[in-house]
């Protein structure tokens, strides 16, 4: 494992600790990787919950970039707890349910202060723990934070409605419920306060809000979201529904893919095999300097404008190898880029993108010509 420092002007969104758990279903990169074979990935780093989850099969190669040194931290603690700790272990230090974040804190002081003392990164997190009576990161994200505050906004409006919305087994009830019960005024109303610039802006983004180019009103962008997630797909396996409508994942069938036995367990195997890279560095210069198979550059792209924003995909180009993707996700914003030299293969994993646990991206996968 290596690290490489840069310092770097980033935007108030993009610094500090912004992601602990994941605003994204990257089980959909995992799938692909697995489904194309890819071995040697560039990946956005985040928490480390998106890239190291794509550690599987014939990986051999994981570059993790993010512009944010705490967000490459808590990746690098993420590799060590994974490396370190069996499945179980690693959802009671998390705190994914059936857990909670404010369980199991003499074992997460085990954990760090006798199992991890002598990795690298460690003491960071153990003062970080100590001043949150070791209570578990997962929730202390900025993003993960704002959408705990979401949750409660959301239960007060819908009252017991929240919790009921995801006590059904089966698709046919929930839709039912969707249909007769469910209380769609207050629900539109809280899409109408919430899901707006000015309220993103205040409570998250400071400012660095993406600049919305697509046609929907942002009412209709997140509404046309929310309906495609209510009606494919039971709302208690969805960690995003949970935090939008709890504020935090209280059903196991929802935690994130790195909570999977079977993921973990691939996470594990590959993570003593493969070459894992934590580089501070934006995805784009760091994409000139590799080459890889499969690119994982997330929603970054929606947050360029102009050379940048239409040169991107050119810039990578040289760097994929031959039959290598780009998978791009576009919120809000769908970056006029030049996809010269790309073919759209998305259509041929669209059982992949319409299964996704957000709904709220436009997802590209661009297969390098």
């Amino acid at each position: 494992m290596k690290s490489t420092k840069k310092k770097t002007n980033a935007p108030k969104y993009f610094s500090g600790l912004n992601y602990s758990m994941a605003n994204e279903d990257s089980s959909l990169e995992r799938a692909l990787v697995k489904r194309l074979g890819s071995k040697r990935i560039l990946s956005v780093c985040g928490s480390g919950a998106r890239a190291l989850s794509l550690l599987q099969g014939e990986v051999t190669k994981l570059d993790c970039v993010d512009l944010s040194m705490e967000q490459l931290s808590i990746a690098k603690l993420r590799l060590a707890i994974i490396k370190s700790l069996e499945h179980d272990e690693y959802l009671k230090f998390w705190g994914y349910a059936p857990h909670s974040p404010k369980d199991h804190k003499p074992f997460r002081r085990e954990v760090l202060e006798v199992k991890l003392a002598n990795e690298p990164e460690v003491s960071k997190w153990i003062e970080y723990h100590q001043q949150n009576d070791w209570e578990s990161l997962l929730y202390k994200g900025k993003w993960e934070s704002s959408f705990a505050t979401f949750g409660k906004i959301t239960q007060t409006l819908l009252g017991p409605k929240a919790l009921e919305f995801f006590q059904f087994n089966d698709l046919e009830s929930q839709k039912d419920f969707l249909k007769k019960e469910f209380p769609w005024k207050r629900w539109n109303l809280l899409v109408k306060v919430i899901g707006n610039r000015a309220t993103f802006n205040a409570l998250l983004y400071k400012g660095d809000f993406i600049k919305k180019n697509v046609k929907l009103s942002y009412f209709d962008y997140y509404s046309q979201a929310f309906k495609n997630l209510f009606n494919h797909g039971l709302a208690k396996e969805n960690f995003f529904l949970q935090l939008c409508m709890l504020g935090a994942v209280r059903f196991p069938e929802g935690n994130i893919i790195e909570a999977d036995l079977a993921c973990f367990q691939d996470m594990k195997k590959r993570a003593q095999e493969a070459q894992v890279s934590f580089i501070q560095e934006d995805v784009i210069s760091q994409g000139k300097q590799e080459s890889y198979d499969f690119i994982s550059i997330s929603d970054v792209p929606s947050y360029f404008s102009g050379k940048l924003e239409s040169d991107f995909l050119q810039d990578l180009y040289p760097k994929l190898e031959s039959g290598g993707v780009i998978v791009l996700r576009s919120y809000l914003r769908i970056p006029d880029a030049d996809r010269t030299g790309y073919t759209d293969i998305s259509s041929s994993h669209q059982d992949l993108i319409e299964t996704e646990k957000t709904q709220m991206y436009k997802i590209e996968v661009l297969r390098k010509a």
